[in-house]
């Protein structure tokens, strides 16, 4: 096992990708032919000219891009017999509209209903409170949770996320247009803000018919502002009224200001929470996820396969993670790495205020790896994040979250039992 003192700034450490340049993902079978670009293969076909208007003919209705032709009244055609009272021709129905190849139908019949996304009743839904100190990823954390629920499908049903009012709605729909449509990383809260969401997904089990219902609210602050008493007691009152939390562990920028800020927003929990006569054997009663974020940096995503900690799915696409049984161990393994940083005080303080059961880890990446041609992790070109020119870091391709919905499910589920 690799000793952590021969290493101290081990995730700084550059690793040489094991490809040589321009190998990046499967490489071609040999003695295949490389396909052309789409965008140079020419449309083929010309478009179908109009036909002019004939005024002494009823109009002609396009059908399908094309001009029916409307044959001429009785009364101009020879005939023996009476001409008879001649009504018009009722116009035919419009052509249904050309089907999208890639909008596939669904098929519900096997599936439970799902219901208008609405706000939860008061008092039914869990509140959970997002905790992390500044600049530990919160904001990309939570722009990426919609495309979490989006692209998580449970066997009875979907996930919805609905914002409890206009900021709150406005913010998914920026957040996810920055990660998705312009791979930019979100900027950073510039004031102090509260922000809720309302979850809704099906329920857990087959047997279960309620389904999983919860709210999560943010109140977060500019980086610079935190260490200000009257800010920092909003947010500690703010995590007060939640049930459950959500703790985000950088491990990549952990210094002694962050230490500072962890220490000092868990003993203004704890008072409160005392005053209120609230804490249960001298613990906070509140339930936490712990997720250690970045999990998708190259040196320490490495650094962890070095030592273990890492598995891969062996089918569909092959997702590496560290499985919910080494979890905890994961983390005090991060501790340890990271003792000269002060992370072990950290993981202390945690046991110390909340009750072990209460307590869940996590390995989280909120923009995921990067999958090749074939839809597959590539361990030769996986990492899903680059720096430009301009030295701002660009999200490759697709967002695919790892840990981020889930943290979320486990509470509320712990809560309600």
């Amino acid at each position: 096992m690799t000793n952590p003192d021969e290493e101290p700034n081990w995730y700084q450490r550059t690793f040489t990708d094991p490809s040589p340049d321009g190998q990046r993902g499967d490489p071609l079978p040999e003695g295949a032919t490389p396909q052309p670009d789409p965008a140079s293969i020419q449309p083929t076909g010309a478009a179908v000219p109009s036909t002019p208007q004939d005024n002494s003919l009823p109009s002609e209705p396009l059908i399908n891009g094309a001009r029916l032709t409307v044959g001429a009244p009785i009364s101009a055609v020879g005939s023996d017999f009476a001409q008879r009272a001649y009504e018009p021709v009722p116009e035919p129905e419009p052509a249904p509209p050309a089907v999208n190849a890639w909008e596939l139908e669904e098929d519900y019949e096997d599936s439970v209903a799902q219901r208008i996304p609405v706000a939860p009743a008061p008092g039914s839904a869990v509140q959970i409170g997002l905790w992390g100190q500044p600049e530990s990823g919160k904001t990309t954390y939570l722009g990426a949770l919609r495309i979490a629920a989006a692209q998580r499908e449970d066997s009875s049903g979907k996930w919805t996320v609905t914002g409890l009012d206009d900021s709150s709605s406005d913010f998914l729909v920026v957040q996810a247009r920055q990660l998705t449509r312009l791979r930019q990383f979100p900027e950073a809260t510039q004031a102090v803000e509260t922000l809720k969401w309302a979850f809704n997904g099906p329920a857990p089990k087959r047997f279960v018919r309620r389904p999983v219902e919860f709210v999560l609210s943010v109140q977060d602050v500019k980086g610079e502002l935190f260490h200000q008493g009257a800010v920092l007691q909003r947010v500690v009152d703010h995590l007060a009224r939640s049930r459950g939390l959500i703790y985000l562990f950088d491990p990549i920028t952990l210094s002694s200001a962050n230490l500072d800020y962890f220490d000092q927003t868990l003993q203004m929990l704890s008072a409160a929470m005392g005053a209120g006569g609230h804490l249960q054997k001298g613990k906070l009663p509140q339930y936490l996820s712990v997720c250690v974020t970045k999990f998708d940096d190259p040196a320490f995503f490495r650094r962890a396969i070095q030592e273990g900690w890492v598995t891969q799915d062996s089918t569909d696409q092959r997702m590496p993670r560290v499985t919910d049984d080494r979890a905890e161990a994961f983390f005090d393994w991060v501790c340890h790495v990271l003792r000269r940083q002060g992370a072990p005080l950290i993981r202390d303080l945690i046991r110390a205020n909340f009750h072990d059961t209460r307590v869940k880890y996590f390995a989280t990446s909120s923009v995921g790896f990067r999958l090749n041609h074939q839809q597959v992790f590539d361990f030769r070109d996986y990492h899903n994040v680059e720096v430009g020119a301009d030295r701002h870091k660009r999200i490759r391709e697709m967002v695919r979250p790892i840990n981020v919905l889930e943290p979320l499910i486990s509470l509320e589920r712990a809560i309600r039992g």
